[in-house]
Order: structure tokens, then sequence, then C-alpha cells
């Protein structure tokens, strides 16, 4: 399984989330579908292959041929990029015979078998470096127990998402969720089971938030929620939403562990990110002290700074 295997979408998909070059162009070419990515490369190929045979054999266009190899491999698949690989290296292999028919046999064979050995290990290598690229950014921004996103990548969506809501104006919702006990989980049931529950929670944060917003998991057994352009109503919706998937979850492992929930929903962005988990860290605090396995709640007025 590779680290996009357990990711949610938003983290799988989205390049801006993943480690791409930089650019706008770049960015195009990462939303654009496989398929286009694989007959632009062909078209490219066929261009160069063009030029090459239109120069002659004086002067070589080989790393022309580049081109279209590290853009099926970078941007498409490993599979694409060997297959344009070939392509090209079978048409200069034919324009050095039409232009060097009377060359010895073996010389044609040399340069051919060499050519195809460029092309190909080129492909390979830049594929390769591509998914490790990706493999390590997304090892930076993740939690590889949960899948979930990370506290340093958390920090960024949410710094990124407060200055949007203040240009546009809109409502979100903070969740923070503890899983009440959980020392004790680990000392009855032994680190294994506590791990096992940290992944369940991981699992039914994934599939059961929307693509935009953020879940992560911030400490060991701390995750929080942003819920993008959600009031406080909303908000509520999805904390039960999540709480039952939580029980039904649980009820299939050996420890079957509570929850306890903070959620602090904001009409307009406070000052800064601090304020914001001081705000949903004492609810969670409160449902701590009514007795754990709850939730507590509140909406909180920020005062527009501009009056």
């Amino acid at each position: 399984m590779t680290y996009r295997d357990r990711l949610p979408p938003a983290i799988a998909g989205d390049p801006d989330r993943t480690m791409v070059a930089g650019g706008v162009r770049t960015r195009f070419l990462e939303r654009a579908p496989k398929s286009a990515i694989f007959i632009a490369s062909l078209l490219l190929t066929a261009l160069a292959a063009y030029a090459d045979y239109s120069t002659g054999t004086e002067l070589s266009l080989i790393l022309f041929y580049l081109i279209p190899i590290g853009t099926a491999a970078w941007f498409g698949e490993r599979w694409m990029g060997v297959v344009v690989a070939l392509l090209a290296a079978a048409v200069g292999i034919h324009d050095e015979l039409m232009e060097q028919l009377r060359t010895h046999v073996l010389i044609i064979l040399w340069n051919a078998s060499m050519r195809v050995a460029l092309f190909v290990v080129f492909a390979l290598l830049l594929a390769s470096l591509r998914q490790r690229l990706v493999e390590v950014s997304i090892q930076a921004r993740t939690d590889l127990l949960t899948g979930l996103y990370n506290r340093r990548h958390l920090a960024e969506r949410i710094g990124a998402e407060l200055k949007r809501s203040r240009r546009h104006q809109r409502p979100f919702t903070l969740v923070s969720i503890d899983v009440d006990d959980f020392k004790a989980i680990n000392d009855r049931y032994g680190h294994a089971a506590g791990d096992a529950v940290l992944s369940a929670v991981g699992e039914v944060l994934r599939h059961n938030t929307r693509e935009i917003d953020v879940a992560a998991r911030t400490g060991g057994d701390e995750f929080v929620v942003f819920l993008i352009e959600t009031g406080a109503a909303a908000g509520r919706d999805v904390v039960d939403k999540l709480r039952r998937a939580l029980q039904v979850r649980m009820q299939a492992l050996p420890a079957a562990a509570t929850f306890s929930i903070g959620m602090a929903s904001f009409r307009r962005p406070p000052a800064d990110l601090d304020e914001m988990f001081r705000q949903v860290d004492a609810q969670l605090y409160r449902a701590k002290r009514l007795g754990k396995n709850r939730v507590a709640e509140k909406r909180v007025r920020v005062r527009d700074r501009r009056r």
C-alpha cells in the first residue's frame, strides 16, 4: 500500500496539497487527465521526429525527444513514459536506417540500443523521482497511523482559510475530539489496541467529512476537524454524524472507547489561531468536566474591529 492509498482524496488527488514543481503551467498539467497527457506526449514525439527527420543526420535533435518522454513520465504514469520512450527510440532508429543504409549493421544496432536504453532509463528515473517526491511531501503533511493531516499542515490550511473567510465573511466551525481515558486503554489492552483505536478514528473522520474540510491528528489521542463555511447548526449536524459513526466503529474493537468533543463556531475569524484553539479547547475541557463522552459547544462572537 502506498502513501496515497492511505489518504483521503483531498490529499491524494489535489496537486496543491502534494509535491508539484510549481507555476501555473505545472498546476495545469497536474490537473489534466492522464489520457490527455499521453496524447500530448505522443504529439510532441511526432513533432520532434518530424524536426529530426527534416534536419537529417548531420544535426542531432535527440534531446528534444526527452521533452515528451519527461512529460509522460512526470505528469502521467510510469508506463506512459516507457511507451513514449520506446516510440521515440523506434522513430529515431527508423530515421537512421533510412539515412544510413550503407552503414555497418552492428553500428546501427549499437546506436539503436543506446537510444532505447537512454530513453527508457530516463523515463523510469523521472517517474521514480516523481513518486519519491510525492511520498516525501505526503509524509511531511500527514500522520501515517491515521492517514489524516498532521498539526503542521492543519495550521497552514487554517491560516489560508482564515484569510479567505475574512474576505468573504463566511462562517466556520472548529471541532476538537479527544479519546476518553486513552492511557487506561493502553494499560489494559496494550499499545496495539490503542493504535487500533486511533486508526479507526482516522478512518471515521476521513469517510464522514467533506473533501474541503480538514481533519487532522494533533496529538497522541487528540484530533481536530476544521469545517469550512459551516455555521453552528450545520457544524452540530456534522458532529452528531461523527459521534454516531465513532460509536459504531468502536463496537468492532476490543477497546470500545468513548470521546469528548468540543465545538466552537465562528461567524467571523478571530484575531489569530491561538484564539481559535483556546475557544475550542475550553469546550473540550468542559465536556470532560461534565463527565466525558459528550459534546460541549459554543457560538463564538468575534467583535468586528472595523467598527
